[in-house]
């Protein structure tokens, strides 16, 4: 490989660094900091590094290009039931294993479903409604109409509801994606998503 070429692979690997920093880390968010502890806001850093870097694979685009460009994607498959999003089911299981489990708990919930498509009872995974991330909602909520909708729906339904889909995909705009929490929210809301669609584990 000449020297030209890995020189030209510096530059555009250094773009992509430079497209994923330009927004603040978790740890810069005084909303997160009163729910979650420095270590656990570590922990919920690799699940927005994880959907960042899923919106932007193999792209120079920044972050607000891609979060904008998937959206767009978004509204276009709510038109047919699909989720959009990429990346094999493996990598969010990935996930899963390297999270601490105080912290995936304070997240989400195990429940069980019966489908017909399979003909058994499912585990099914949702948000938990007693956990800090139901709390770190509930706080943003007071400044925050977006939010203030969805964390009032997922109490009532306990779970996420069609709307709360809908309020998310069809009001983008409204979310400042600059914010840290609120990109967490939005990674969290569409993992929870993703899951919900393809886990298919015996309960």
């Amino acid at each position: 490989m000449n020297q030209a070429f890995i020189i030209f692979l510096f530059f555009i690997s250094l773009g992509y660094c430079n497209a994923q920093s330009e927004f603040p880390k978790l740890e810069s968010s005084d909303v997160i900091s009163r729910h979650f502890s420095i270590q656990e806001i570590k922990e919920l850093q690799k699940i927005l590094d994880f959907f960042d870097n899923e919106l932007c694979e193999k792209t120079s685009k920044d972050l607000a290009e891609c979060y904008e460009s998937f959206f767009s994607k978004v509204l276009k498959e709510s038109e047919t039931g699909d989720v959009y999003i990429k990346h094999p089911y493996s990598e969010q299981n990935r996930l899963y294993t390297e999270l601490d489990t105080v912290v995936f708990n304070e997240i989400w919930a195990f429940g069980k479903t019966w489908t017909h498509d399979v003909g058994d009872t499912l585990k099914y995974i949702d948000l938990n409604t007693q956990g800090s991330f139901q709390l770190l909602l509930k706080d943003i909520a007071k400044y925050n109409e977006g939010i203030k909708y969805y964390h009032e729906a997922l109490l009532a339904v306990h779970g996420i509801s069609p709307s709360m889909v809908g309020n998310i995909a069809y009001k983008a705009s409204s979310y400042d994606i600059s914010k840290p929490e609120i990109r967490l929210i939005i990674a969290i809301h569409y993992i929870t998503l993703y899951d919900q669609f393809f886990r298919k584990e015996p309960y």
